[in-house]
């Protein structure tokens, strides 16, 4: 057991919280990851809920509700699929239709195997107590098991009073193992006091999962499933009303209940709904439609076995994780850009200051790795009042600027897709040192120490390496059958930050691959994004134009500075330095003019007429070696351009290479017989003595 007393760095200034940790098995998920590595976890998540949903069938073995078999069990894997994650919560996932399966094996037959077996809840009780908040549901359980034993022991009077004496006894036995934990009762209260905090207060409202399903679009394959999962709880109970058992209906009630309470809840439900319905089928009395139940359960398997089929499908090549919106990937392995790997490399080497500001979704990486964090999805070790001001602080300006005078904050870590980014791009006091596809580095200025703020080409250079170091995207309209497709999020989020930072040239390839991966649901964010992109670039272009008016109006030296102002707020425009390359020029700047028409050629290096200018700038300069170079790698570009047969002919010229300065003239005048430059040049080299 891991229960421990939990006070995070900060909030052991805002708020000290002391408590039992609630994810109290923490250390099994750790220790497995230790010796198998995520494979590992990823194989005992699959293993624990391969028992759980095999426990929630065993009623269903047996004649009479075969047909539904399939269908109902691909109803409740569906519809508790949004909480399989390695989790502590995995573990109530499993021990849930465990004490069901018992207790109703023991309500039927409190004689035999059946008597003897239910004596493993109480150990059992301390496993999960030791395990998961969830705990108390195992005492709750049994006590609904006892109270259906008195209430049949006092409508039958006599009957079975041996059972009331062991369901007493049962019930005490595991309401004592409930205190076998390092904090005695004040572990035992937890899960009230929990629940008691989530409901109705400022958690229930913020945090999705915490939510009610109603709050969704009830349209999702995973509410629709929990609603067939409803309808089929109250159809086959109106069916068997007279013979239903009153303990699995309890529990149907319970965690029905508890599944509108909370999105999170959904798979306590499910594992209690399918023995409620199979157990009900079973009670029916069908007499002659015994003889069609097995074409019936051939042809429920066939259609289960299709509709399976398909989500399988959809999960192996990760279309449905991405129709949804999700970066969950299908594997063994970490799913990639979803936590801040990176970034979280980097503070491991390079001296970042404390104390550290985090946002709630990366909180948990950091911890992990031993990154001293402010809030994290723990929600239960912080007091309310603290994760009340931890959302005061990504809203109000007021709150954030207090809590950096209070908490003396000297480092951020922010979620790059939460609107607090916005204000620390534009509080001068604060740098951006570091982002990846999930997270962004702040620093305060005065606290750098020999970090870097990622601006102009160290920016530029940052943002070439991040998009080298991702996979390509998929295109979801045109991947392959069997071919995985790609999360958009990862290269949209870096397109949405660089928009923020005014370098629309540097998100432009994040956002085309963001569109080439985007399924149906982000398509009209994506469009949003690019009209803010091409908005961005016109508005570039009127500074350009008005450059070029100058320009032509004979004041040169205007346009230039016009120009190099645009640059200095967006360093990556590739028409601006070209522009500027040839005002250079026009001022006889030749050194100023060849350095601004390489950074355009750096930036975009396929611009045939920025590379043309660039050698006939060099050649004005006298540079005929290096303008030769330049005008070859045109070339290479445009094979059968003569204007350029015609730029190596002067070159040659200049060169004193006569030979090859007729050479080039004649292959440009194959290529464009009649050319009036070509036959100048001709007559002018015909002139020429050898």
């Amino acid at each position: 057991m891991v229960t421990a007393l939990l006070v995070a760095s900060m909030t052991a200034v805002a708020q000290p919280v002391r408590g039992v940790s609630p994810h109290s098995t923490t250390s099994i998920p750790y220790g497995l990851e230790r010796s198998l590595g995520v494979a590992g976890l990823v194989l005992a998540k699959i293993l624990l809920l391969l028992a759980a949903f095999g426990l929630a069938l065993a009623p269903g073995l047996k004649r009479g509700s075969l047909p539904v078999l399939g269908p109902l069990l691909a109803l409740a894997v569906l519809a508790s699929s949004q909480r399989f994650f390695v989790r502590p919560e995995l573990l109530t996932l499993l021990f849930l239709p465990l004490y069901v399966w018992l207790l109703h094996r023991w309500l039927e037959a409190a004689a035999g195997p059946a008597g003897r077996a239910i004596w493993l809840l109480p150990f059992l009780q301390v496993v999960w107590t030791n395990s998961h908040t969830l705990f108390i549901l195992g005492p709750l359980l049994v006590g609904l098991a006892a109270t259906v034993v008195l209430v049949q022991h006092r409508r039958r009077g006599k009957d079975r009073p041996a059972t009331v004496r062991t369901a007493a006894c049962l019930l005490l036995a595991c309401a004592a193992a409930c205190c076998v934990n390092p904090y005695g009762l004040e572990g035992v209260a937890l899960p009230f006091q929990l629940f008691a905090q989530i409901r109705g207060t400022v958690f229930k409202h913020a945090i999705g999962e915490t939510m009610s399903p109603l709050a969704y679009d009830l349209g999702s394959p995973v509410l629709m499933a929990w609603l067939a999962l409803l309808g089929a709880c109250v159809g086959s109970a109106l069916m068997n009303l007279r013979r239903m058992s009153w303990f699995l209906a309890g529990c149907v009630l319970a965690m029905g209940y508890l599944s509108f309470l909370a999105i999170r809840n959904l798979p306590l439900f499910a594992l209690v709904a399918v023995p409620f319905v199979l157990e009900n089928l079973r009670e029916l009395r069908i007499g002659s439609l015994e003889r069609w139940l097995p074409p019936l359960g051939a042809i429920a398997g066939l259609v289960t076995l299709l509709v399976c089929s398909a989500l399988c499908w959809q999960l192996a090549t990760d279309r449905f994780a991405v129709a949804k919106g999700d970066t969950n990937q299908f594997g063994l392995g970490l799913a990639q850009q979803r936590y801040p790997e990176a970034l979280t490399e980097f503070l491991s080497t390079h001296t970042v200051p404390g104390p550290v500001f985090n946002t709630l979704a990366e909180g948990s990486y950091l911890l992990a790795h031993q990154v001293e964090v402010f809030v994290d999805p723990r929600l239960e070790v912080y007091a309310q009042e603290h994760f009340a001001r931890y959302l005061r602080l990504l809203k109000d300006e007021d709150a954030w600027q207090g809590a950096q005078r209070q908490l003396g904050f000297q480092s951020a870590v922010v979620d790059i897709g939460i609107g607090l980014i916005n204000r620390l791009l534009a509080d001068p006091r604060w740098a951006l040192v570091h982002f990846d596809t999930v997270a962004a580095l702040f620093v305060r200025r005065d606290a750098m120490h020999g970090l870097c703020e990622l601006e102009g080409d160290a920016l530029a250079v940052h943002c070439r390496a991040l998009f080298a170091s991702l996979p390509q995207p998929t295109a979801w309209d045109e991947a392959g059958l069997l071919q995985r497709v790609s999360a958009p999020q990862p290269f949209l989020r870096v397109a949405e930050l660089l928009m923020a930072l005014r370098r629309p040239r540097l998100a432009e390839p994040f956002l085309e691959c963001a569109a080439r991966a985007a399924p149906p649901i982000f398509r009209p964010r994506i469009a949003e994004r690019q009209m803010q992109l091409d908005g961005m670039e016109d508005a570039a272009a009127g500074p350009l134009q008005r450059a070029d008016q100058l320009a032509a109006a004979g004041n040169v030296a205007a346009a230039v500075a016009l120009v190099r102002s645009l640059l200095s707020e967006d360093a990556e425009h590739v028409t601006a330095w070209a522009l500027l390359g040839r005002l250079l020029a026009d001022q006889r700047d030749f050194t100023g003019a060849t350095a601004a028409l390489r950074e355009a050629l750096r930036l975009d290096p396929g611009q045939l007429e920025t590379r043309k200018g660039l050698g006939r700038v060099m050649l004005a300069s006298g540079d005929a070696v290096g303008a030769r170079a330049v005008f070859e790698a045109a070339q290479r570009l445009a094979p059968t351009d003569p204007g350029l047969d015609l730029d190596l002919a002067w070159v040659c010229l200049q060169l004193n290479d006569l030979t090859a300065a007729r050479q080039h003239v004649e292959r440009g005048l194959q290529r464009a017989p009649g050319h009036p430059q070509l036959l100048q040049m001709q007559r002018r080299l015909a002139a020429q003595r050898p």
